[in-house]
């Protein structure tokens, strides 16, 4: 993805969320004493719509962040315990407030007859993850699975649709355990495409071992979709509308059907919906201030579908294949309104008026096969071979007309960008594991080959004719191989836990530029070997008490649209 900075558009830096709100506070058991790992959810007071999810730390304490004006309540829920939930309260922008615990009081009903019903909690704490279980909760309608991320324990996401996990950029995000290569503005809209009714659970992992990939120095986030486990033919259609100062819908379509040697499953969920971003910014810059207000003005429809069967050869052995397809186009439209005046007067110098208008055309296919196969000695074997490729059409119109005090046009300066992208990814590993010298070994391989194409047409637009300028267009075309191996041994002694692994990747990339000025062309071709360690140790002092020491190499890689080297 290029972005062009031109006139105006070089004083205008990323936009960073306003919300930054903070509530904290403790949960407490009928002895006064801390509850370490229960449930936190944040609640509009509203209408009772999840927020936020949290959980309280081996102290008992919570803290809920990047928290927007408004009136919420906080409920808390743990394993024996009836719910408790905090009175409700008001918070506003840059607000700290601290509430009063929150203290759970042992049920005092004498039943005569107790019927036992298993359910997942809402929030999972494993040695080396979380799980936010959506099948079966509130959230499994109405939503998606970009608005659950916001929800989720630890994640933010800024106005500019990068993903933060415990305040570090460079997350991966992975669908039922396969990156998705996608990044910003399109993992977000890709993310919007996965209604919450097809999610089972989110896993959020902050010390990913060396059998992931080692890109992403913040962790991984794993999103599990639904797989229907009924025996026969099962059906399903859901549809959700709401409506706000704007309207959105998304139907979905479930169908299985499940016998003991097959199971066949398709899903295709439609969605349409928009949605109106006002805000304010106003910044002082090398002597100059700039009060701007601007409104954004988003649309979007598309669909997404998934097929898939499984052949279940006998008790050990699953061979299966799967088909994804997602369609999308998009339509932003931001008006701003740009006051333009030396720092320290009154008086407007000049005024920006500028007029966006980005139309995008999104596609996104997969197809894989894989072999699953599992024993009584708990050995396992996972053999996955995946082909596919994502394409982005982007056309982007940008006027820039400056009005003098007296509302006389100074200068304009319009422009048209044609940004086309196509991502071709296929892949190949293998993942084994088996108890080992009274622990647990990993180990496995993967290959795979990548192919870009993005390119980047420039107009300067005169009187609503399009000039391609050719010192600002380019060609850009990138692959890269890589070969990867790793191996993880996991072990625990009594109350102590020891991980430890080594990834190694060998790649080998070429890109080669291709501009309209000849002295521009630029090829590059790289091979190097990374080496990518991990270890971990967890002592379990005692119920309330827990120590860990971690350590791990990762990587942040640029996208796949932000290859190119081409100046702009």
């Amino acid at each position: 993805m290029k972005n062009i900075l031109i006139l105006f558009c070089f004083l205008i830096p990323a936009l960073t969320s306003g919300q930054n709100s903070e509530i904290s506070g403790s949960v407490i058991d009928h002895n006064n004493l801390p509850v370490i790992y229960a449930n936190v959810v944040l609640y509009s007071l509203i209408d009772s719509s999840i927020v936020k999810v949290e959980y309280s730390n081996e102290t008992g304490n919570y803290s809920i962040k990047g928290i927007s004006s408004g009136s919420y309540f906080i409920g808390t829920s743990y394993v024996g315990y009836p719910d408790a939930v905090s009175p409700g309260f008001d918070i506003s922008d840059s607000d700290l407030i601290t509430l009063d615990p929150i203290r759970f009081e042992p049920s005092s009903n004498e039943l005569e007859e107790v019927t036992v019903t298993a359910k997942k909690p809402l929030l999972e704490m494993k040695p080396d993850k979380m799980i936010l279980n959506v099948e079966g909760s509130i959230n499994n309608s109405g939503s998606d699975a970009y608005t659950l991320l916001r929800q989720s324990p630890g994640v933010m996401i800024d106005n500019n649709d990068n993903i933060f996990m415990l305040g570090k950029s460079g997350l991966q995000i992975f669908i039922d355990g396969r990156p998705t290569q996608l990044n910003g503005t399109d993992l977000a809209d890709f993310l919007k495409t996965i209604p919450s009714s097809e999610i089972e659970s989110i896993e959020i992992i902050t010390n990913p071992s060396s059998k992931y990939e080692a890109e992403g120095n913040a962790g991984i986030i794993n999103i599990k979709l639904l797989r229907d486990k009924n025996l026969g033919a099962n059906g399903s259609l859901n549809t959700t509308y709401s409506i706000g100062q704007k309207s959105r819908y998304n139907t979905t379509l479930r169908g299985t059907y499940k016998s003991k040697a097959w199971n066949t499953y398709g899903t295709v969920t439609g969605y349409k919906g928009a949605d109106i971003n006002p805000f304010n910014l106003y910044r002082e810059q090398q002597g100059l201030s700039f009060d701007q207000a601007s409104i954004g003005n988003d649309s979007w429809n598309g669909f997404n579908s998934r097929a898939g069967v499984d052949y279940i050869l006998n008790e050990k052995s699953t061979f299966g294949f799967l088909a994804n397809l997602s369609k999308s186009q998009g339509h932003h439209v931001q008006n701003t309104e740009s006051d333009i005046f030396k720092t320290g007067s009154s008086l407007i110098d000049s005024t920006l008026v500028a007029m966006s208008d980005n139309e995008s055309d999104r596609a996104n296919w997969n197809i894989n096969g894989n072999y699953k196969y599992s024993d009584k000695q708990n050995r396992s074997l996972n053999i996955d071979v995946d082909y596919g490729k994502y394409s982005r059409t982007r056309e982007a119109f940008q006027p820039n007309t400056y009005f003098g005090a007296g509302g006389m046009i100074l200068s304009t300066k319009d422009f048209f960008t044609y940004t086309p992208t196509d991502i071709e990814i296929a892949t190949a590993k293998l993942d084994f594991e088996q108890d080992f010298l009274n622990g647990r070994l990993q180990f496995g391989a993967k290959v795979a080959n990548v192919i870009t194409d993005n390119v980047f047409d420039f107009y300067n637009v005169y009187d609503e004719t399009r000039e391609l300028d050719t010192e600002r267009s380019n060609d850009f075309r990138y692959s890269e191989l890589v070969y990867a191996s790793y191996a993880n041994y996991s072990m625990k002694i009594n109350d102590l836990s020891m991980q430890a692994g080594l990834r190694i990747e060998h790649t080998n990339s070429e890109g080669h530029l291709t501009a309209l000025i000849p002295s521009e062309n630029e090829l590059v071709d790289r091979s190097y070997t990374d080496l990518f360690p991990s270890f971990g140790l967890t002592y379990q002092l005692n119920e309330k008490n827990r120590f860990q020491l971690n350590y791990s190499r990762r990587l942040n890689r640029p996208s796949y649209q932000d290859m190119n080297p081409f100046r702009s």
